[in-house]
């Protein structure tokens, strides 16, 4: 099954409006093609007991403070918090930052597969702020994005994915965008950005339930 990749779809216009996507990560996504939806069945998510959210990196807000607005995105969650939520160890995770215009990206890309290898169950992270001369660029960036919640004006190719699905109960606005294949949820707080998408062969139901667990303890984290 196919990765959420950060590139071309619906599913990372959040991330480069305007550039495209991290190449970086999306590289990484396509180089482990495997289902990038938690392949932890249903059955994992329901016994997922998720690990007590640790105390924020201690240069998390200087890194907050900074002009540049980036954060270390790899000490948001914990690594696990994913084990428990995929049923495989974390491999490697691949941390990346970059500007486009006002908005500092930072991301974090959790290599796990299953113990056979047959399964791409990895977890990207992105987590999206303006810096300090426009302390409004995300909110504007997320009404460019979600002002229309079918979608009209997105490319053709990005309409496959389908309209946005608001999500109730994650940060003060959340949308899940994705199909039967992959999804990603993307929620908004207090002027931060924050997208989770997990591979793996798991419905989507179970998806997104996984990615609104790790979402809550980012945004619990940059609070």
């Amino acid at each position: 099954m196919d990765v959420v990749k950060p590139g071309i779809s619906l599913l990372c216009f959040l991330v480069l409006l305007a550039n495209g996507c991290d190449s970086k990560s999306a590289e990484t996504a396509t180089q482990t093609n495997a289902p990038r939806t938690p392949s932890a069945s249903a059955s994992n998510t329901a016994n997922v007991n998720s690990a007590a959210s640790p105390a924020p990196p201690a240069n998390l807000e200087a890194n907050l403070k900074s002009g540049a607005g980036f954060v270390d995105a790899c000490a948001l969650i914990e690594k696990s918090e994913i084990a428990s939520l995929q049923g495989a160890q974390v491999q490697s995770v691949t941390p990346s930052t970059q500007m486009n215009g006002a908005l500092a990206i930072s991301q974090c890309y959790y290599t796990v597969a299953s113990t056979d290898g047959s399964d791409n169950l990895s977890v990207h992270l992105e987590v999206i702020q303006p810096d300090h001369a426009s302390p409004n660029a995300v909110k504007e960036h997320w009404e460019r994005a979600f002002g229309d919640k079918e979608g009209k004006g997105e490319k053709e190719a990005e309409k496959e994915s389908g309209p946005p699905r608001t999500v109730r109960g994650v940060g003060e606005e959340a949308f899940w965008v994705g199909n039967a294949k992959v999804g990603a949820l993307y929620a908004l707080k207090k002027g931060k950005l924050v997208r989770v998408s997990v591979g793996g062969s798991d419905d989507p139901k179970t998806k997104l339930e996984k990615s609104k667990k790790l979402v809550a303890s980012v945004l619990k984290r940059l609070a």
